[in-house]
């Protein structure tokens, strides 16, 4: 989380230093997405998860349900060979691959929750 304060700032992106609704961003360290943290402020525009495969799949409900409609899932720490499943996982609750990117055995996808009826993208706070 260090880093990601960090590159919130080089980049002037502003930092929330609480995990209220809002603008900006903000981090942390949660065994899951039941924290009080995450259920009081989300849903999010954007969630990235980097653990590994088995937790992003058996998170996957759990996680689908932070991720706004229209909004982005950045997934990361899964091998190659373990892509499909997860992916297949989230498939399974209306998110879309948008992309990815693999730095050697190590694929990053980029997901897309479904926008909500009539709506075409994440609402921007």
């Amino acid at each position: 989380m260090v880093t990601t304060r960090e590159n919130a700032v080089i980049n002037d992106f502003p930092w929330r230093h609480n995990h209220h609704a809002g603008y900006g961003l903000a981090a942390l360290t949660a065994p899951g997405m039941r924290h009080r943290a995450i259920t009081s402020a989300g849903p999010f525009d954007l969630v990235t998860a980097n653990i590994l495969a088995a937790p992003l799949v058996e998170m996957a409900a759990d996680i689908a349900k932070g991720v706004a409609p229209g909004g982005r899932l950045i997934l990361a720490g899964l091998l190659a060979r373990q892509e499909r499943r997860v992916a297949n996982a989230y498939r399974a609750r209306g998110f879309l691959c948008e992309g990815r990117l693999q730095i050697g055995d190590w694929p990053t996808l980029l997901m897309r929750k479904a926008p909500a009826q009539g709506k075409d993208s994440a609402k921007i706070t």
